[in-house]
């Protein structure tokens, strides 16, 4: 009887063993997961915060491109303004824009500083940050080519010196 009840309660003994061994694998996992987070964490947050700063020098450049080239505007005739009725479409636009890119930019600021490996979800942390930062750069492109149609309406309209070819002529063709 005495070792019925040793055997059995070494039989209990290994299954608990056996039982507990996916809890104590799927722990340990999860703390090597939260091992190597913690070793990235602070290069991942420095990285977007370097990547955010960026994006708001470009910004900040593409500001002053816009306004330089909406003074231009304010400065022709208005007979001239009249002959160019895209270019208030084209400026409400660039307004737009600029005004989701600076919304966008503070958002992904707050989003960089809750960078964290103790919350519960650091990779879905990181892959919202990286979709605001592919809007971003979205935005910063469709900014950048609204100045460049900005600019040739308004090329159309500055006349040309008479020594030099116009924009359109090819340089291939020559006597």
């Amino acid at each position: 009887m005495t070792n019925r009840i040793i055997l059995s309660l070494t039989l209990l003994i290994i299954l608990s063993l056996f039982i507990s061994q996916p809890t104590l694998a799927a722990t340990s996992l999860e703390i090597i997961k939260l091992r190597a987070c913690q070793s990235q964490e602070t290069q991942m947050r420095a990285d977007f915060v370097n990547i955010i700063n960026l994006s708001e020098n470009m910004s900040q450049k593409l500001d002053i491109i816009s306004s330089k080239i909406m003074a231009v505007y304010n400065s022709l005739p208005p007979a001239k303004k009249a002959q160019l009725t895209q270019v208030s479409q084209i400026a409400q636009a660039i307004q737009a824009k600029r005004t989701n890119l600076a919304n966008l930019i503070t958002n992904a600021k707050s989003q960089a500083a809750l960078i964290s490996c103790t919350g519960s979800n650091p990779t879905g942390q990181v892959n919202i940050l990286e979709n605001q930062m592919k809007q971003i750069f979205s935005l910063l492109k469709d900014y950048k080519t609204s100045l460049k149609n900005l600019i040739s309406f308004l090329s159309q309209l500055q006349p040309q010196p008479s020594g030099l070819p116009s924009a359109s002529a090819s340089a291939t063709t020559r006597p």
